[in-house]
């Protein structure tokens, strides 16, 4: 299998993943079952020995031009600044796995819909209940899902060839799995950025909208070969209002778990 296919079933994998994660902030069960058994079968199909090439590949040509030093610079982007931290108060939240932790605003609801893998929390109830129910947003309605994946799911013993840039700033990381972004229909998304959540946590930053909705995604490092993606869902034109929470929230998201545990509890083990 060429690295590009494998790149792509990877990215399906990432796809599912998100969609598990979706898919139980709704408490959808036999649909995240259905899902579930899908990505254990992809991971399984993946796991698969490639067949043996039947004819060589013609070799590659020599570059004609030499790149420039321009084109070879490794100069980092600098990170945006993160808005300045939102002043409610805070209260800590430990999963009932005590796999991850975080802080969300004083007085908001919220549920774990995944144990010890994903939470979502919202500024009412009747918020939390119309996203649960349809992922409806009214005006004023706020929600924020928080979601694991475990490096594990990328690193099959077929693809560490790929050498995946796990050290890389988040935000390339997150480009190379824009693609599982590109299935939510006709949304627009924004290019990606990097913003710095406090001084040791920099996240690759994504804004997406669409018809009635608009919200952004967040992906940085949360534990040990973990990464944490952060999303929020706003009635159009609201999302300025609580940036900054959003933000508040994401840069108190740490995970504490096993890798090997969490890669068990999404394929439901």
């Amino acid at each position: 299998m060429r690295s590009k296919e494998l790149l792509q079933r990877v990215l399906a994998l990432a796809v599912l993943v998100v969609t598990l994660f979706a898919l139980a902030a709704c408490q959808k069960a036999e649909q995240i079952d259905e899902a579930a058994s899908t990505l254990e079968a992809e991971l399984q199909m993946t796991a698969q020995p490639e067949p043996s090439a039947t004819a060589p590949e013609a070799p590659a040509e020599e570059p004609t031009e030499v790149p420039t030093e321009e084109a070879m610079s490794d100069v980092e982007p600098t990170p945006t600044e993160a808005p300045a931290i939102a002043t409610t108060d805070m209260e800590e939240y430990v999963s009932t796995t005590e796999f991850f932790s975080l802080k969300v605003p004083a007085g908001w609801s919220s549920e774990e819909t995944l144990p010890g893998a994903a939470f979502v929390v919202a500024n009412s109830e009747e918020a939390l209940a119309r996203y649960q129910d349809d992922s409806t947003v009214e005006p004023g309605d706020f929600v924020m899902n928080v979601g694991f994946i475990p490096y594990r799911l990328l690193q099959t013993n077929e693809l560490r060839n790929l050498n995946f840039a796990y050290d890389a700033p988040p935000d390339v990381f997150l480009q190379s799995l824009l693609p599982m972004f590109r299935t939510m229909g006709e949304a627009v998304m924004s290019d990606i950025e990097l913003v710095s959540l406090s001084e040791e946590t920099e996240a690759g930053r994504l804004t997406v909208s669409d018809a009635g909705r608009e919200g952004m995604v967040l992906m940085f490092a949360a534990g040990d070969s973990v990464i944490a993606l952060v999303s929020t869902v706003g009635f159009p034109g609201e999302m300025d209002e609580y940036q900054d929470m959003a933000y508040a929230v994401a840069s108190e998201v740490a995970f504490s778990g096993e890798q090997d545990a969490l890669y068990g509890t999404l394929l439901g083990g």
